[in-house]
């Protein structure tokens, strides 16, 4: 995938804060055992999905966030295990599906 507005990967487990980030291929990616709190944010425009959660212990929280009008969906979870939580985010606009989860990911 080309560039991405922040990648969390690993045992990395920021805080994402009060951020705008829009107009990259990806703006939000967590994989492999990833972590983070990304709160009041906002997640727009991007080339493919807003926010990508995938691997087997990713584990991101979302609360706040407004995820909107993003080319493909505004949140894509992959990767059995995924047990990522979302909170009171405002999802909508987004060309295909506001939130999916697309294998046997443990959404919340």
């Amino acid at each position: 995938m080309g560039n991405i507005g922040i990648s969390v990967a690993g045992r990395a487990d920021p805080i994402v804060d009060c951020n705008e980030l829009y107009q990259s291929q990806l703006n939000i990616g967590v994989r492999k055992s990833g972590k983070g709190k990304f709160e009041s944010n906002r997640i727009f425009d991007a080339l493919s999905h807003g926010v990508l959660v995938e691997g087997e212990k990713a584990s991101p929280i979302f609360s706040g966030n407004f995820i909107s009008q993003n080319c493909e969906n505004g949140v894509l979870i992959t990767g059995e295990g995924a047990t990522p939580q979302f909170v009171e985010n405002e999802i909508f606009r987004n060309r295909k599906i506001g939130l999916e989860n697309a294998s046997k990911a443990n959404a919340v």
